[in-house]
């Protein structure tokens, strides 16, 4: 296979030149055969291969072959996978039926096989940090104990307002920092204002370790924006949470492990980041104990409840692949990853919903978190006890439960004494 060190595809050489047609029809010769063999021995079916194989062409004429590659990165991905497409006649005037997610996973894995194979250069990513934020990031990991995930989200908010206050001509001033907490956009939600107070403070202390920042400037950052929660948060009662998890079909493979994980979810109010890490040494059955990771790397180890165990037991025996990764919860389809990411939470709860025949319910699968604390307290349970199923590090976090439901409070109120009140 021909190696492009300039970055250009080189097609064989010819008595005449050839059109740009051709020029790509001799590379999807010359690559998508073996890049064929290659999506098969990994174990995908033969109708997933036909429509990567069919993406990967795409994405050849689309850029074309006499095209520089070196200039592929992300971007030039992304325009591929959202461009309207009216590719020329050499695609036998066929339409891509991929969405712009699936185009997009597509074009990066031929990429990333060609990339393998020695045929083109590495593809081009986010640009390397500096020197300070190289720092930062193995302070964050060493010094304060984050996971990767949580390095990433830190880095991706301190790149919001980085130049503000380690820029050019720019110095880590007492007004520059009360800028960045106090014109915060009406629309942000509390969450994301509460993530820039956290990174912004982290991001600080570790300057002032370095030596970069005066200790005083800290002090700057003593009182931030408050945006209280307003609302209780949603929930599901316990009626429909069983009948979401009923309706996951148990005579197939993904119908058993999405029970085990919506189980899971169901008892014990996980985050969806802790079923995604979740690994199969996790599991003490003997002690009838699972291990959760958290936020932090901080480790709890909950109770197992019977039917989530005997779930997770039928999945493993009837459903998981059988690979060598230690994650519990996999993709059911070649290459049998682990999730990439909560989403897939998400989107597997959002089905099941469908399923159910349910419309109108709260989205997401922090609310099946928020059912369980608020099952817990109509049950009579205490806030303490809330804030240890749910592994809360503050009881102000548990609080938000115990604000007045005008709902619930109408279920108990009692007639005015005396008749109709003025």
């Amino acid at each position: 296979m021909p190696s492009v060190s300039s970055f250009r595809y080189e097609p064989r050489r010819a008595a005449a030149p050839l059109s740009s047609s051709e020029l790509v029809a001799e590379f999807v010769a010359l690559h998508l055969a073996s890049y064929n063999g290659h999506l098969r021995s990994q174990g995908y079916v033969a109708k997933v291969v036909a429509r990567m194989l069919f993406d990967a062409r795409h994405f050849a004429y689309w850029f074309g072959c006499n095209a520089d590659w070196g200039r592929i990165d992300r971007a030039v991905i992304d325009r591929f996978a959202c461009h309207d497409c009216s590719c020329p006649g050499a695609m036998s005037g066929r339409r891509s039926r991929s969405g712009i997610a699936v185009r997009r996973r597509h074009a990066i894995k031929f990429m990333a096989y060609l990339v393998r194979e020695g045929a083109i250069a590495p593809i081009a990513g986010e640009p390397e940090l500096d020197e300070r934020l190289t720092a930062y990031s193995h302070w964050l990991a060493t010094a304060r104990g984050l996971s990767p995930a949580g390095i990433k989200q830190s880095l991706r908010e301190v790149k919001r307002w980085y130049g503000n206050i380690c820029g050019e001509a720019a110095t880590c001033s007492p007004e520059a920092l009360r800028s960045i907490l106090l014109d915060q956009d009406p629309s942000r939600s509390k969450g994301a204002i509460d993530r820039t107070v956290c990174t912004l403070r982290s991001f600080v202390r570790f300057l002032i370790a370095q030596g970069e920042c005066p200790p005083d400037r800290l002090a700057a950052l003593s009182v931030a924006p408050k945006r209280a929660a307003t609302q209780v948060p949603r929930y599901i009662d316990r009626a429909t949470i069983e009948q979401i998890v009923a309706a996951c079909d148990t005579s197939t493979r993904t119908g058993l492990r999405n029970r085990a994980l919506l189980l899971l979810l169901a008892r014990l109010g996980l985050r969806a980041g802790d079923l995604v890490a979740m690994q199969l040494d996790d599991i003490d059955w003997d002690q009838g104990t699972i291990s959760v990771s958290g936020k932090s790397a901080r480790s709890a180890r909950l109770p197992l409840p019977q039917d989530a165990g005997e779930a997770i037991l039928a999945y493993i025996e009837q459903a998981r692949p059988t690979v060598t990764s230690n994650h519990l919860f996999l993709s059911l389809k070649a290459p049998y990853q682990p999730f990439a990411g909560p989403s897939i939470i998400c989107w597997i709860l959002g089905k099941a919903v469908e399923r159910a025949g349910l419309i109108g319910l709260p989205t997401g699968s922090h609310v099946f978190r928020h059912s369980l604390a608020s099952s817990m307290l109509r049950e009579g349970s205490t806030l303490e006890a809330i804030g240890t199923i749910l592994r809360h590090s503050k009881p102000d976090t548990t609080a938000i439960y115990a604000k007045v439901d005008l709902n619930m409070l109408g279920e108990v109120t009692q007639p005015w004494i005396g008749g109709a009140s003025c």
